[in-house]
C-alpha cells in the first residue's frame, strides 16, 4: 500500500465494499466518490445539475481528508434537440468522457490544468453521458459543458 493513502483509511468502507447503484437520474449527474485514482474503493454517492469544481488544495464537501488520490464518476441522461455538439473538459489530473458508451475525450494523465474539447457529434432526444475523473495531488478542478456546434 502507498504510503499516501494512510491518511486516507478512515474512509475505506467495511467488507464487502459497497457499489453505487445501476440506475442514472434524468436531467442531473449522479457521482460516485472511490478513494484512487482509478475508481477503486467506493465511498459514496451525491447529485448534482453541473460539473464545475475548482477545489484548489482540497476535495468533495463531505469528504474533507480526502484530497488528494481519489476519482469520481458522473453518470446521467440528458435531452438534446436534433443538432451537432462539441464537450469541453477542464480538468487537473485525468479525465475522460462518454456519450453513450463512445468515449469523446480522452486525457487520463498526471497533468496540470488543461482544456480537452471532443469533436462534433450529433444528438437528438436522450443520451448518457458518463464522466471520469481523477485526482492525484496538489490542486484539483474538473468542469464540463456542451454547446451546439
Amino acid at each position: 500500500m502507498e504510503a499516501g493513502y494512510q491518511k486516507y483509511r478512515e474512509y475505506w468502507p467495511p467488507y464487502p465494499y459497497p457499489y453505487p447503484s445501476p440506475d442514472f437520474p434524468t436531467g442531473k449527474f449522479r457521482a460516485d466518490l472511490y478513494q484512487g485514482e482509478n475508481l477503486e474503493y467506493y465511498l459514496g454517492s451525491f447529485e448534482e445539475s453541473i460539473i464545475n469544481h475548482y477545489w484548489e488544495y482540497g476535495g468533495p464537501q463531505d469528504f474533507p481528508n480526502l484530497v488528494d488520490h481519489f476519482s469520481i464518476r458522473w453518470q446521467g441522461r440528458f435531452w438534446f434537440s436534433p443538432d451537432w455538439y462539441r464537450f469541453t473538459t477542464v480538468s487537473d489530473d485525468g479525465v475522460r468522457l462518454f456519450v453513450d458508451e463512445r468515449r469523446v475525450i480522452d486525457d487520463w494523465d498526471y497533468d496540470s490544468t488543461r482544456t480537452n474539447y471532443s469533436s462534433p457529434i450529433y444528438l437528438d432526444g436522450y443520451h448518457l453521458l458518463r464522466l471520469e475523473y481523477f485526482e492525484y495531488v496538489g490542486r484539483s478542478r474538473i468542469q464540463l459543458s456542451w454547446r451546439e456546434y
